[in-house]
C-alpha cells in the first residue's frame, strides 16, 4: 500500500484473493490518520513493504511468520490469524454478516455466518449458564457435578 491508496478521507484497496473494494475511513483509524502526514512524499510505499518493492502474498506470510518467531509468539501465530481474529471479534461484538463481508472483503456469505454462528452460539451457552444460576459462584443451588443431590423418581406402574 502507498499514497496511491489514499482516497480523500479513506484508504482504499482491492483484496487480492476475492477481487472486492475495501475502503476504510481514516476517521476511525486516528494514529494511522497522524502518521501519514509524517511519511516523506518521496517514499512512494507507505505501510509495509521488502526492501522498497511490494511483498508478494507468500512473501508477506513469510515475513509475518518469522516476525512472530522472533516476538517468541505461539507457532499458531500467522498473518492469516488475524483476520480470522478481527472476523471474531466483529461476530462477538454482535456485527451482521453483511458488515463482516463488507469489512473482510468476502465474496461469499458462508465464511462470515461460519463467525457469527459461533458467537451466536458462545452467547447462548452463557445465556444458558446464566439461566441455571452458573453466574454467580456464590449461587449453589444448582452444580453440575455429581455432589448436586439426586432426586430419584419411580414412575408409577399402571
Amino acid at each position: 500500500m502507498g499514497r496511491q491508496n489514499i482516497k480523500g478521507p479513506n484508504i482504499w484497496y482491492r483484496r487480492g484473493k476475492t477481487g472486492q473494494d475495501v475502503t476504510l475511513p481514516l476517521e476511525f483509524l486516528p494514529e494511522l490518520r497522524d502518521e501519514l502526514p509524517l511519511v516523506p512524499t518521496n517514499q512512494a510505499l507507505v505501510f509495509l513493504h521488502s526492501k522498497g518493492t511490494r511483498f508478494t502474498v507468500e512473501g508477506f506470510g513469510n515475513w509475518f511468520r518469522k516476525q512472530c518467531i522472533a516476538a517468541k509468539l505461539p507457532d499458531v501465530c500467522r498473518a492469516h490469524g488475524l483476520r480470522k481474529h478481527g472476523a471474531t471479534r466483529l461476530a462477538e461484538r454482535s456485527a451482521s454478516e453483511s458488515q463482516i463481508i463488507a469489512f473482510l472483503a468476502h465474496k461469499d456469505p458462508r465464511e462470515a455466518r461460519r463467525y457469527v454462528l459461533g458467537a451466536k452460539r458462545a452467547k447462548m451457552v452463557a445465556d444458558v449458564l446464566v439461566l441455571l444460576g452458573l453466574n454467580n459462584l456464590s449461587n449453589h443451588s444448582y452444580r453440575l457435578d455429581k455432589t448436586m443431590p439426586q432426586h430419584d423418581k419411580k414412575k408409577a406402574k399402571l
